[in-house]
């Protein structure tokens, strides 16, 4: 785990080069003032016990070493939390382009529910654990160091013995807490699960009131979240025992010091200023035992959220286009040569599949569901790599209009436009095209006008004919369509045919079509019908 852990800083460019020595420095002075405080501390006690002692100075010395401690811990606090700042922000930023860019093979079987659990617990988690929680570490690490040092120099051997039980302490609290990352990895996982029930019944409204599955909903999350809760509930006994260990292991070798000392002091072998330095020295040193069992559960829990990051985004690889490319002088815009294809397991939906598309037509795939007319758009598109043969195409430059188009929750303008540079005269046509424009005449905001989420406030066929025309604005060589006008009535569709024909034929594109109805079938130049395994024109 935590070399995952490890791993995952690498990756996302977390470095401590700039931030370490400084931390160190101030962690030093911040320890060397404290310890001048406990002394002066112990001095003044020393000097009150004396009649007629001069406490002036050391009422100085604790003011001025106070003031110190204060300015180096608040200036470390200030440093703790940029860093974390920067770390999350790398992150998450990181995280986000990796996802972004996977290959859709893997982006499409990933959970909703996990996806949106990673971004606001595990990035935030591994991000502060490798700022925050380690910086405060080091610092604690140097306070010990400082305080065993000055311990040592007040009495050696009660220091010897005070540290005699640490090994076996944190070796304790190191086997108690080894099952905490298996935990929180599975805490993980089962919150994503009822995270992704809560994300399906938020994106189906409409699915759940028409079918009456309020109850059946419920059913889901409340399984799921007792699955939760049956987990955290294990989770939260490790730590408890792992917390009564951090204490025992802090009580216990302070009690054995402050008696141990307390009897040195009455035999004459220690001043009492001594005393209350090494006792109250020895807080700090206690606290960072109590520290330390924390600090194994932070790990693990740290090293269970890099896995995380690590298995659902791992690095994007170079390239995301598994087409490859055929000479501008060829006749065909795209070929399947040989190819075989299959999801995972099971028969293949391709089994050796061959057939062209010429440039400058339209071809129409057709045949019964299930046969891999979508699989064959993707497979043009280059989101899936055939598991034998190839499948070229002789333009980079393709545009996709899916079955399930998607529209963000922007303006129709935004859209349609898709990142492009605008360019008015262009939208204009795009929007003629798709038989758009009086619709959007119609909105108050016209191109303006900001779909909701899931384009809930516009129609099925309203959506087709937007992402018609994010396609006609795009200008691509190829165009895929994967039933774009199912949705369409069918004076609006014949519209939108001749308009699709018309911009094809005399812009020299080429366009490959799957359809159902006649009407889609009549309009194009070939039709390939598609049977399970393969293709006849």
């Amino acid at each position: 785990m935590i070399r995952a852990f490890r791993a995952t800083l690498k990756q996302h460019g977390i470095r401590y080069a700039r931030f370490a020595p400084l931390y160190i420095a101030l962690a030093i002075i911040a320890a060397v003032s404290n310890i001048l405080s406990v002394q002066a501390t112990g001095n003044m006690t020393q000097a009150a016990a004396e009649a007629g002692a001069d406490m002036m100075g050391f009422l100085l010395a604790l003011a001025v070493a106070g003031g110190i401690n204060a300015l180096a811990e608040g200036v470390s606090a200030l440093l703790r939390q940029r860093f974390f700042a920067k770390a999350l922000h790398t992150i998450r930023h990181t995280f986000a382009h990796r996802l972004l860019r996977m290959p859709y093979k893997d982006f499409a079987g990933k959970n909703s529910g996990e996806g949106a659990s990673l971004f606001t617990n595990d990035v935030p988690q591994a991000a502060a654990f490798a700022t925050v929680q380690v910086l405060s570490q080091l610092s604690q690490l140097t306070t010990l160091a400082v305080s065993v040092v000055f311990m040592a120099f007040i009495n050696w051997w009660l220091t010897l013995a005070y540290f005699a039980f640490f090994p076996l302490l944190a070796a304790l609290q190191a086997k108690i807490s080894m099952p905490i990352g298996q935990k929180s990895l599975i805490a993980s996982e089962r919150r994503a699960e009822f995270n992704a029930v809560v994300a399906d019944a938020l994106q189906n409204p409409l699915t759940i009131k028409a079918y009456g599955l309020e109850a059946a909903v419920e059913r889901r999350y409340d399984i799921s979240y007792m699955r939760y809760y049956d987990t955290m509930c294990q989770y939260v006994k490790t730590l408890a025992g792992l917390a009564l260990a951090g204490v025992c292991a802090t009580v216990l070798p302070t009690f054995a010091l402050f008696i141990a000392a307390a009897a040195v002091v009455i035999s004459g072998g220690m001043t009492l200023s001594a005393f209350i330095a090494l006792t109250i020295i020895s807080g700090p040193v206690a606290s960072w035992l109590t520290m330390f069992a924390q600090e194994m559960a932070h790990i693990q829990q740290a090293s269970a959220s890099a896995i995380r990051i690590l298995d659902y985004a791992p690095k994007a690889p170079d390239t995301d286009s598994a087409t490859v490319r055929i000479q501008a002088s060829s006749k065909e815009a795209v070929i399947f040569d040989n190819v075989s294809f299959g999801y995972g397991e099971g028969e293949n939906i391709f089994e050796s599949a061959t057939f062209s598309v010429e440039k400058g037509t339209v071809t129409a795939m057709a045949g019964p569901s299930g046969c891999g007319k979508s699989t064959a758009l993707k497979l043009m598109l280059g989101l899936y790599e055939p598991d034998e043969g190839r499948v070229a195409l002789s333009s980079a430059n393709v545009t996709y209009v899916p079955q399930d188009c998607c529209l963000l929750p922007v303006t129709i303008q935004e859209n349609i436009v898709c990142g492009l540079p605008l360019d008015e005269a262009k939208l204009l046509l795009a929007c003629e095209n798709a038989g758009i424009c009086d619709f959007v005449q119609s909105l108050p905001e016209g191109l303006e006008s900001v779909l909701a989420e899931s384009a809930a406030n516009v129609s099925g066929g309203q959506k087709q004919r937007i992402a018609m025309a994010r396609a006609f604005y795009r200008d691509a060589d190829t165009l895929l369509l994967d039933e774009a006008t199912s949705a369409l009535d069918p004076a609006t569709e014949k519209g939108v045919l001749e308009a699709f024909h018309h911009y094809v034929k005399s812009n020299g594109k080429t366009a490959v079509v799957v359809a159902h109805r006649q009407t889609v079938l009549d309009m194009a130049d070939r039709v390939i019908f598609l049977a399970k395994g393969g293709a006849q024109a």
